[in-house]
């Protein structure tokens, strides 16, 4: 098997890539939890925990105000329980009062939550009443479940791409064991808040400002990972000759193969991953996560590695000697 060296590492080790594809695969697989909970940006992470629905009871910023039925009950509660995994809210020993009631009492329902029913049911609606302005008029704020995913932080899951290439090392490279070292690999899922996700390192590669630092993420998937085998990140193969969506270009990790799988997400749009792929003639783009691509592993031989022979070209490779 043949291996394109891409450097030498800051400790002396040898990062080295197939010349070529070892077989195709997805990144991850989607898995959709529900109209509430769609794909979500997690499977992004080469590694990733299990998402059980969204943090709900955050408050909404601005006051509303809404007419009510003087006549009509509804219930109020000075608490309420919370259904993290569907989305819903349930009162807690709540009381029936009419808005004539809550006018004329104020203290009775200011400050309290409703969801304006006459049922104490669970419901994925919930309000908090600031003032009753009349009796068929009143103020409130509401809460609701679209905020910051919910995990399981005791969770552990390994992506789609993290399964093949174990096994592709299992398989093929045990054997070779003793000549690799594990390394770090960066799967930098650091971003900037807003409807799109964007990570870091399509920003970096965008601007031509590509890292070979990993920043620390503050998110409970992806980051730096310390393994014997991995892939290139976006930045990586922006160093090595890639360049984003705009050029074609000859290099090492052009011609060898389709589009080749990458570790770097590049965004999260409404409920669609992409991570970063890059094709036969050394373009960078966004790739689906969930696609089959090809798979080219990265491995790190030993900084005491010795070549016996070659002079490290196509027809005459560098060869090590395993005894």
């Amino acid at each position: 098997m043949l291996f394109r060296i891409v450097r030498i590492n800051g400790d002396g080790t040898i990062r080295i890539v197939t010349d070529g594809s070892v077989g195709k695969s997805k990144f991850n697989e989607y898995k959709d939890l529900g109209e509430k909970y769609p794909s979500g940006e997690e499977y992004l992470g080469y590694t990733y925990k299990t998402r059980i629905g969204y943090r709900i009871g955050k408050e909404s910023d601005d006051e509303a105000s809404m007419e009510v039925v003087s006549t009509d009950s509804y219930y109020f509660s000075d608490k309420v329980t919370i259904d993290r995994i569907n989305g819903e809210y349930t009162l807690v020993n709540p009381v029936l009062h009419t808005g004539e009631e809550c006018f004329n009492n104020k203290e009775l329902c200011e400050g309290k939550y409703t969801q304006f029913s006459d049922s104490p049911k669970k419901n994925d609606r919930l309000y908090k009443i600031t003032e009753f302005i009349s009796e068929e008029n009143v103020k409130y704020k509401y809460y609701h479940y679209s905020g910051e995913p919910y995990y399981d932080l005791n969770s552990s899951n390994d992506s789609t791409i993290k399964k093949y290439l174990d096994g592709w090392y299992s398989k093929y490279m045990m054997k070779y064991d003793s000549l690799f070292v594990s390394t770090r690999y960066c799967n930098d899922t650091t971003s900037s808040p807003g409807l799109t996700i964007y990570y870091g390192s399509i920003k970096r590669v965008e601007t031509h400002n590509p890292s070979y630092i990993c920043p620390e993420t503050d998110k409970t998937y992806g980051g730096e990972y310390i393994l014997k085998v991995g892939l290139l990140s976006g930045d990586e193969a922006a160093f090595a000759g890639g360049l984003y969506f705009c050029a074609e270009t000859d290099f090492y990790l052009s011609g060898t193969s389709e589009i080749k799988i990458l570790m770097s997400p590049v965004d999260y749009i409404r409920s669609i991953n992409y991570t970063f792929g890059i094709n036969e003639k050394g373009r960078l783009y966004a790739i689906a996560m969930g696609s089959y691509n090809d798979v080219v592993p990265v491995l790190n031989l030993r900084k005491d590695i010795t070549f016996t022979k070659g002079v490290g070209t196509k027809e005459d490779p560098y060869t090590i000697i395993v005894e």
